[in-house]
């Protein structure tokens, strides 16, 4: 039975070249309900690093991960809800390391308020401290109003020069104890890693904080005044050592509350200038003023607090939110892993790769396996006529290569005018098939041969040693395995050639670098094919090759089903093939994590 090709709906999808997060069809489910999907992350942030971690994991992810996820019933038609979808499975119990963060993140910002509004409404609190002694000079008030505006505008020049560090802020943030801060948390509050994964959130992170910080510090300051100035009665005035006259003190507060001049209660007349100057010696002081006109003062502080303290903050703060949002997304988009993760969802990779290892193991099959055959006339040379059915043979592997090589490109979407349009794809000449000097180049080296068809020897001589009882003392197995390994250096036959009863047989393919010639060619087509997918993120870096991702073991694992198909071997070797090149395929296309 085939299997269904689900990724074909994800071909008609990429045609159209669309954008990862823009509403995408539903995909292929199974018949029945399908379960209800768990919550999925809320910011990019949390996205950002649990993608890492889900990378990082060992084992890594496997295509069949995505693809179970296919399975279990309908996906939201979102890619980025399929992303949240995918990462709930990595994390089923909820407790992620993004979810973590975005905790001690909150945890951390209602500290950040909670001290801000204390030390508001301290600082406010001991400056409109009125004992009936002396006046409370709001002076002080208006200075520390003024100077929030100035803070903010230095803040928004700061967010306006996009620096990569702050160092007051920064070199505060690293005195913190490490056992306060530990992971991403760390490395996002101190910005200790150079070109990290969350360097470029370090800066809009503390910005976010600060404003924070002064927000609630107004606030409360404002709460503290209103609340002192409905329990007590308070006198206001204002002195200064320096020079200033009455009319200048006028006029310069008249200039402060020009923003709501319209609100005539709010803005100090000159008669309450006057009576409000008041000197530190009491003997030099002017008569003392009505003490209803001394309160009048609270209109004007409170608007001037609101609109040069709690209104720039207000701002800057939602500048600095919107900010630390935008710079989330633009990192998690600009992050390798989350194109590499969110290009499964765009087009099915797993599937892709099955397809494409039943054409692989059924080519090499199909080559190793191939024969030529034709009967002998009396007045025909054998040699002449072998030499022509060897060329036949030899044009039918050139002719099943090539076939493949169209075959996987169909999978992968560069069939027809997008393969030839292809300026990156540099896939391998089927007409240099049997250019032997070309050989080591796709696949494994004479030394590396030698020492498996050594290995392979020496087993199936121990295996005749067995079966006699011993009595040869090993010699049948290094006899084996001398002869098999010195059959690489010596042997140059590429394919069996007999004559029997008048009939001339060209094959099967007998050379014991072809099958891995032949393996390595379509490997290494594959990879180049993987990385041009139209429609996904191209991949940055070199392609590794494709012997990087064998192990002794599955060297071993493949020479045999190699000696094998040189036997006769069927379908049931082919199955074994497949499932070899399967796990080389998610070896090779799994993701490089950086530290």
């Amino acid at each position: 039975m085939r299997r269904p090709k689900v990724w074909t709906l994800s071909r008609l999808l990429l045609r159209r070249h669309p954008d990862p997060s823009a509403t995408l069809p539903a995909w292929p489910t199974p018949l029945g309900d399908a379960p209800e999907q768990p919550l999925a992350p809320v910011s990019d942030l949390q996205r950002l690093v649990d993608i890492h971690a889900a990378w990082e994991a060992r084992p890594q992810p496997t295509a069949e991960s995505f693809h179970a996820l296919l399975r279990r019933g309908p996906m939201p038609s979102k890619a980025m809800d399929r992303l949240d979808a995918w990462l709930c499975t990595r994390f089923p119990d909820g407790h992620s390391p993004g979810t973590r963060l975005s905790s001690s993140l909150g945890w951390l910002g209602a500290v950040t308020l909670l001290v801000g509004a204390l030390m508001g409404f301290g600082v406010m609190a001991a400056l409109v401290a009125y004992d009936g002694s002396a006046r409370v000079n709001l002076l002080w008030i208006l200075g520390l109003a003024l100077l929030q505006t100035v803070l903010s505008l230095v803040a928004a020049l700061l967010m306006f020069r996009r620096r990569p560090k702050l160092t007051l802020l920064s070199g505060f943030t690293r005195l913190w104890p490490a056992r306060c801060l530990r992971g991403p948390m760390r490395q996002l509050i101190t910005g200790s890693r150079r070109d990290g994964l969350l360097d470029a959130l370090h800066v809009p992170l503390l910005m976010l904080l600060a404003q924070q910080f002064a927000l609630a510090f107004s606030v409360a300051a404002l709460a503290s005044l209103l609340l002192h100035l409905s329990a007590q009665d308070i006198a206001f005035g204002w002195n200064s050592t320096l020079e200033i006259s009455a009319t200048g003190m006028h006029h310069f507060l008249h200039a402060l509350a020009w923003p709501w001049h319209w609100l005539s209660a709010a803005v100090p007349s000159l008669e309450l200038v006057e009576a409000s100057h008041y000197y530190r010696l009491r003997n030099a002081a002017p008569p003392l003023a009505d003490p209803v006109m001394l309160g009048r003062w609270w209109p004007f502080l409170v608007a001037m607090w609101v609109v040069y303290a709690v209104l720039p903050r207000a701002l800057l703060l939602l500048w600095c939110a919107r900010r630390w949002r935008r710079m989330q997304h633009l990192t998690l988009q600009e992050a390798p892993l989350y194109r590499h993760t969110l290009s499964h969802f765009v087009f099915d990779h797993h599937s892709a790769r099955l397809a494409a290892a039943d054409v692989i193991s059924a080519s090499v099959e199909r080559m190793l396996r191939h024969t030529e055959s034709a009967d002998l006339s009396a007045d025909q040379d054998a040699q002449q006529l072998g030499e022509q059915l060897t060329h036949q043979w030899q044009q039918a592997l050139t002719q099943a290569e090539r076939e493949a090589l169209e075959a996987l490109a169909i999978i992968y979407l560069q069939d027809g005018p997008t393969l030839a349009a292809s300026d990156t794809l540099d896939l391998p000449d089927s007409e240099q098939l049997f250019a032997l000097e070309h050989w080591e180049r796709w696949g494994l080296s004479k030394t590396q041969l030698a020492m498996l068809a050594g290995l392979g020897g020496t087993a199936a001589g121990g295996g005749l040693d067995l079966a006699t009882g011993g009595v040869t003392m090993g010699a049948l197995a290094a006899t084996f395995g001398i002869g098999a390994a010195a059959s690489v250096y010596f042997s140059t036959r590429i394919a069996a050639v007999t004559a029997d009863a008048g009939t001339v047989r060209v094959g099967p393919a007998q050379h014991r670098q072809l099958p891995w010639v032949l393996l390595g060619r379509q490997l290494s087509a594959w990879q180049l094919l993987v990385r041009n997918v139209p429609g996904s993120t191209p991949a940055s870096g070199d392609i590794p090759d494709w012997r990087s991702g064998l192990n002794r073991r599955q060297e071993r694992q493949l020479e045999k089903l190699f000696s094998l198909y040189r036997k006769g071997a069927g379908d049931e070797t082919r199955q074994r093939l497949a499932e070899q090149l399967i796990t080389l395929m998610d070896r090779l296309h799994a993701p490089v994590v950086d530290d």
